[in-house]
């Protein structure tokens, strides 16, 4: 799952595909995260220094400024 979004994430990069395609794997991502597990699995296959781990930290980030606070 990460390393095909990690291939839609550079294909859109590199211009070869359009913004509906890349909107919609956003959406996806997006809305696994939202699942903790899935969260611990990108942690565990994240790879620092490229530039889709910070657009996939941005997501999570995302989805948890997001969530209510239960404290």
């Amino acid at each position: 799952m990460i390393y095909g979004w990690h291939d839609t994430y550079s294909q859109y990069r590199n211009g070869l595909l359009d913004e509906d395609f890349f909107r919609q794997m956003r959406t996806g991502a997006m809305q696994a995260l939202s699942n903790p597990a899935s969260r611990a699995v990108w942690e565990f296959y994240r790879v620092p220094g490229t530039q889709f781990a910070p657009f996939m930290d941005g997501l999570a980030a995302s989805l948890s400024a997001a969530e209510p606070s239960n404290r």
